[in-house]
């Protein structure tokens, strides 16, 4: 093996200077290697996480070098000079100072970086490696500056008079390049003559590629040092990881072996990567080296030795995740993504316009006139839809990295986002292209982009195929700029289209046209370009709505129309827009209404400074603060045109209470409870109360709920009044109940239903909490309307009895009968306790399907039948259904009533969970029931 380069140069400077002259070795020792060893101790200032690129990595390649030299092979003095000086100053471009930094940020070559990296991602990160894809251009930079100024740095790059800087730099530039690059003999000559030395610049650059590479150890990235700097970039934390793995090495002129203990699979993926790199380094140097046919040679054996273990915790595999190409295309455009497939002419228009309106920016620039154009076309004979736009288009570069990537914006890149171009994209995602295969098997993209005035077109053509993953080329003849999208549609949408016309469509994704849009269908044109939202005419004539305009906001436009549950089908439903873009036309998917004013539907247009952040497909939304907020605004502007003169007297006419609750908005909360009134019969007059007044008023009181049914005229309300003697407020009950009970619940000590002597009286008794203080705080969250199927917080009492009667009908009733079961009665505790077995759910639902059956059709039980479960018949919401229940039920209903409580509940319950009363104590009499429900 040989000895030291540093030794066999100064071995040759005595031969060549004389014994005791050792200009070279000591220009390099004295002054080359100080100057380095500072320099690239300073590296860490910009690049911490870095692996080490100090003198000793020089002095470790220097080393690598002599190893793999044959014997045979022997560098004259002045190969061992370039060498030497290229080695030690190969990774000086690494270095940058406060001022450089600056400069380097400030320079356009470091924007073009910028904009292939995530927005987010840290400056100082992305300027690292700014600096490591061009440390060697700048190395070759800091020769020159030490050449020029040897008063400073006193490194001599001459021999015996002839500069060899040109030569270092050459080396130097090597180690950037790939194999290939060092066949170009003017810049790596094999024998270039220097003086009387033939120099094999060419050698030398694979000497020093060769020895760069094979510095692969821990010593590169010693353990305490990791612990110390504790790297945060994932690049970074590979690359010391990797190098940390290697436990041995050995290199010789014939023979290089690594061994290595990993600590997963990533990092023995990461091993074996790069023992494959240096395996082909190797091969490709021997191949250019053997067709030389000089003395210049190595004699590696190809491939290297590689041995690899684990810490016990993974098996290492080499199989791999493969995406299929179609099916991912396939999986993207189907129904989980877009729900249906005229959506493709929502994302090409999306796309158009914002092409158009960066088109636009750019003409401002430049103070140039701009009209914006959109054309559609369909001719039907072939089935062949065009969209073209005379937008900002496409060019190669564009095309290449965000058209055939998908998920990739080119509106999310650094390279727009850098330009501060004063308008906000539509299209972010960069999937709304592949939405055109769902209609059809290739998109054809002419186009043409557009850089500045008077600067002639590029024009591109290509065609993607839904069927194969690689694009199809064309030659474009396009002579001005912008874009053109042709699809042949396939059958089964065509057939669609004649369902629904493509002016339907476009309609029904819009809420109007920012810029015009001209549809041509079979030579029949249409120009689109209303300018606003506007209320459809025949709104006029519809009695009972408010029309609620949104106007003067820079963020939002449109209206509000509040309507009755009579007009459900005749007014539009929800459309809500972004930048002129239906978002959903399906309220359910937004609520946007408040819960006491359902019967209320938003056309509205969003615009950039509130916009919100859509989902992939654009049909949903993101629910962060921009959607709170405007929820919020919605609230507060209905609630400022319920307070205003004009609309104050409307809101009791608009009112739905089911479910009721409140949401946490404390102006809602005043506004409701203050403007929410009730009739109540307080000192024998019937007055309007309001929910504030009622807490204010009546708190540590009983008050009743009595059904509007039994107060119809005078002669009502003189003969139940005695009743009430004990309650000095009575509500009546009536479509805002709920409003009642959401508001009342939390103040509520006892509630009860009170089943009177008086044959169909039922009413509710609350007994409210003392020093009632209402705060909006107490409702935020909490669902507060009443239950109806088994309300363990609500007491039945007849008789002066709590447990006596085992259920009532009451009058609170939504379509379903308000059938009340007494979980106090022994029967009641017991169908309390087994509520989620399916022997009590289908004797529930029996039961009660029995009693809707005769309060529907007015006809009293004879016989209970077993309808096995609860089937859905539909009561009227506004009567008093306990009235209805007076003489419902006959001794004969018991007795088969009886009859299924014991073979189709009790028996099973008792086989199957088990209780210790005999099965006679669940049976009824006519004394569980009000004496005024048995004929």
């Amino acid at each position: 093996m040989q000895e030291s380069l540093f030794k066999q140069l100064q071995d040759l400077e005595k031969e060549t200077f004389g014994d005791n002259d050792f200009r070279i070795s000591s220009n390099i020792k004295n002054y080359l290697i100080p100057v380095s060893d500072l320099l690239l101790n300073t590296i860490p200032s910009y690049m911490p996480e870095y692996t080490l690129h100090n003198i000793n990595h020089c002095e470790t390649i220097l080393d690598n070098i002599r190893k793999i030299l044959p014997d045979a092979v022997k560098l004259n003095i002045v190969e061992l000079t370039i060498l030497i000086q290229a080695v030690y100053l190969h990774d000086i471009g690494m270095v940058v100072n406060r001022s450089e930094a600056k400069n380097i940020k400030e320079s356009p070559e470091f924007k073009s970086t910028f904009i292939n990296f995530d927005s987010g991602t840290d400056e100082d990160e992305i300027l690292t490696e700014y600096i490591r894809q061009t440390h060697v251009s700048r190395s070759i930079a800091y020769i020159d500056l030490f050449a020029s100024d040897f008063a400073t740095y006193k490194i001599d790059f001459s021999f015996q008079g002839i500069d060899l800087s040109d030569w270092i730099k050459s080396v130097i530039l090597s180690h950037a390049k790939n194999v290939n690059y060092l066949k170009d003999e003017d810049q790596f000559p094999k024998d270039k003559l220097i003086q009387s030395y033939k120099v094999d610049i060419q050698y030398l650059s694979c000497l020093l590629r060769l020895g760069d590479i094979l510095d692969f150890d821990i010593f590169r990235t010693p353990p305490f040092l990791y612990k110390h700097i504790n790297p945060q970039n994932k690049i970074s934390i590979e690359e010391w990881k990797k190098h940390q793995s290697i436990e041995g090495k050995y290199i010789s002129d014939n023979l290089i072996s690594f061994e290595a203990k990993c600590s997963s699979a990533k990092i023995e993926r990461s091993v074996r990567n790069f023992i494959n790199w240096i395996d082909i380094e190797i091969r490709e140097t021997l191949e250019l080296l053997d067709n030389n046919n000089n003395n210049h040679y190595l004699s590696i054996k190809s491939p290297i030795d590689f041995k690899c273990r684990n810490n016990g915790t993974y098996i290492f595999t080499d199989l791999q995740i493969n995406l299929d190409y179609e099916k991912v295309l396939n999986i993207l455009m189907g129904t989980e993504l877009y729900d249906s497939p005229n959506i493709f002419i929502r994302e090409l228009i999306q796309n158009s316009y914002d092409a158009c309106k960066l088109r636009a920016e750019k003409a401002k620039r430049y103070n140039e006139a701009y009209t914006p154009q959109i054309k559609i076309s369909y001719l039907s004979h072939n089935s062949t839809l065009i969209i073209e736009d005379n937008g900002i288009g496409i060019d190669e570069d564009i095309f290449a990295k965000y058209l055939t990537t998908i998920g990739k914006s080119y509106y999310k890149s650094k390279e727009f986002q850098s330009n501060n171009y004063n308008f906000s994209p539509i299209s972010n995602f960069g999937i709304g292209i592949i939405s055109c295969f769902m209609v059809s098997d290739s998109i054809e993209i002419d186009s043409a982009r557009y850089y500045e005035p008077l600067q002639s077109p590029i024009p591109i053509h290509y065609i993607l195929n839904l069927n194969d993953k690689f694009t199809e080329k064309r030659k474009s003849l396009k002579q001005s700029y912008g874009t053109k999208i042709t699809l042949n549609l396939r059958d089964d949408f065509k057939a669609k289209l004649a369902d629904s016309s493509l002016l339907n469509i476009i309609q029904s994704n819009m809420c109007y046209q920012e810029i015009p849009i001209l549809l041509d269908i079979d030579g029949t044109s249409t120009l689109l370009d209303s300018k606003s939202i506007v209320v459809p005419d025949e709104y006029k004539y519809i009695n009972n709505i408010l029309i609620f305009n949104i106007e003067n906001q820079d963020w939002i436009e449109g209206h509000i129309i509040v309507h009755g549950w009579q007009h459900q089908g005749i007014i539009k439903q929800t459309k809500v827009s972004q930048q002129c873009f239906t978002i959903t036309s399906n309220s359910n998917n937004l609520s946007l209404s408040p819960v006491w004013l359902q019967m209320s539907q938003f056309a509205i247009n969003i615009s950039p400074p509130r916009k919100l952040k859509l989902k992939a497909n654009r049909n949903k939304i993101d629910e962060n603060e921009d959607f709170f907020f405007l929820k919020e605004y919605l609230l507060e502007f209905i609630i400022n045109k319920f307070e205003s003169e004009e609309y104050n007297d409307q809101l009791q006419n608009f009112l739905t209470s089911k479910p009721f609750y409140f949401s946490g908005n404390k102006n809602e909360y005043l506004f409701l409870t203050k403007n929410i009134k009730f009739n109540a019969i307080i000192s024998d007059n019937i007055e309007q109360i309001t929910l504030q007044q009622i807490a204010k008023t009546f708190s540590k009181q009983k008050i009743a709920l009595l059904h509007r049914d039994y107060i119809k005229n005078e002669l009502n309300i003189s003969k139940i009044r005695p009743l009430f003697n004990d309650y000095s407020c009575i509500i009546i009950q009536d479509n805002s109940t709920d409003f009642f009970f959401g508001f009342i619940a939390p103040y509520v000590k006892e509630y009860k239903a009170i089943v009177t002597q008086t044959a169909g009286v039922v009413y509710y008794e609350l007994n409210l909490c003392d020093n009632i203080n209402p705060d909006v705080n107490d409702y935020v969250q909490k669902n507060t309307g009443r239950s109806h199927k088994l309300p363990e917080e609500i007491q039945i009492q007849y008789n002066g009895a709590t447990d006596n009667i085992f259920c009532i009908i009451g009058n609170n009733q939504y379509n379903n009968l308000d059938l009340l079961i007494n979980t106090n009665h022994r029967l009641g505790k017991l169908l309390k306790e087994t509520k989620n077995t399916s022997f009590t759910k289908r004797f529930i639902g029996s039961f009660e399907t029995n009693l809707s059956l005769s309060l529907n059709s007015n006809e009293q039980l004879e016989v209970y039948n077993n309808y096995n479960g609860q089937h859905h018949i539909t009561l009227n919401n506004y009567e008093a259904y306990a009235l209805k229940s007076i003489k419902i039920i006959s001794l004969s209903f018991i007795e088969s009533l009886n009859h299924s409580l014991l073979h189709d509940l009790l028996i099973p319950l008792k086989e199957s969970i088990g209780y210790n009363e005999d099965y006679d104590y669940f049976l009824l009499s006519e004394n569980d029931f009000p004496y005024w429900w048995i004929n």
